[in-house]
């Protein structure tokens, strides 16, 4: 390999007369950490212990997880390692030995042909690709926990985001009370569990923060919690479950955020274990 002090992009094409240098962009700083990355003869320092390493060592007593399935392989240097989750996602770990430098061979080809597009003076506009032209189509999932009042507003909702020119992929996740009106609207339904109507009575009786005494005699206290219960599994289902949640077969589910309102209540842990974005909304 020539051994030359790396230089930045724009020195590079200083004799092509139809090139500029476009102002939003440092192209000087970032190409010359790509050229650190190929032309340094010092590799960066290895990792003291690899996942590699750690997790072929893991046995399924020691982590549940691994039995939906794991594949680890070792090829050109790169030692590579991919689990399936509970959830169903793929946790991937790559592990470059010291000395290869194979994926900096392989990206940095990739990271310079795209600064050159972007400081290509005769292309004005940059052709994108469809699949980044397009809309990004999520799967949307609706948590609403309430009486048909509730729930109604979100149905319009669903309809408008599962329609053009958004085309998302809507599920609503609410009391199986209201499956044949959801379904009714052309959306897909799951039920998270929970009579509503017994739900609203309990709220009357116990408007306060304190459940009353005739409720605490009664056993109320211990079968709102038992139906709590239901509902908080069941918004967790939603977002990971195929099917209606009723022993409905369905396609495949998984969330790439929630939209959800408040009294709905697993709707912040569910996003903080998938790492999805939460909208909160109330009607």
């Amino acid at each position: 390999m020539e051994n030359r002090r790396p230089s930045s992009i724009a020195h590079e094409l200083e004799s092509n007369e139809s090139t500029t240098i476009l102002p939003f962009y440092d192209a000087q700083a970032h190409y010359e950490d790509l050229n650190e990355a190929t032309n340094n003869d010092q590799p960066p320092p290895p990792y003291t212990v690899s996942y590699h390493q750690t997790s072929s060592q893991t046995s399924l007593a020691e982590n549940p997880d691994l039995k939906f399935g794991r594949i680890a392989a070792s090829h050109g240097g790169v030692d590579t390692d991919c689990r399936v989750a509970g959830d169903g996602r793929l946790d991937i770990s790559i592990n470059e030995k010291a000395g290869g430098m194979r994926m900096s061979k392989l990206l940095v080809p990739a990271l310079r042909t795209q600064l050159k597009l972007y400081q290509n003076a005769n292309s004005a506009e940059v052709e994108l690709p469809p699949s980044i032209t397009q809309h990004l189509r999520l799967r949307i999932v609706i948590q609403v926990i309430g009486s048909r009042g509730d729930v109604q507003p979100f149905v319009a909702l669903a309809k408008v985001l599962q329609a053009a020119p958004y085309y998302h992929r809507v599920r609503l996740a609410t009391h199986g009370t209201f499956k044949k009106f959801v379904d009714e609207n052309g959306i897909e339904f799951f039920s998270i569990g929970g009579d509503p109507s017994e739900l609203m009575a309990y709220m009357v009786k116990n408007p306060g923060l304190m459940p009353g005494i005739e409720s605490l005699r009664d056993g109320e206290v211990s079968k709102r919690r038992r139906g709590m219960a239901e509902m908080l599994m069941g918004g967790w289902r939603s977002c990971i479950e195929p099917g209606d949640g009723m022993g409905g077969a369905g396609d495949p589910f998984i969330a790439d955020c929630i939209i959800a309102n408040p009294p709905s209540f697993g709707h912040i842990h569910c996003a903080e274990r998938l790492g999805i974005p939460l909208h909160l909304m109330f009607t």
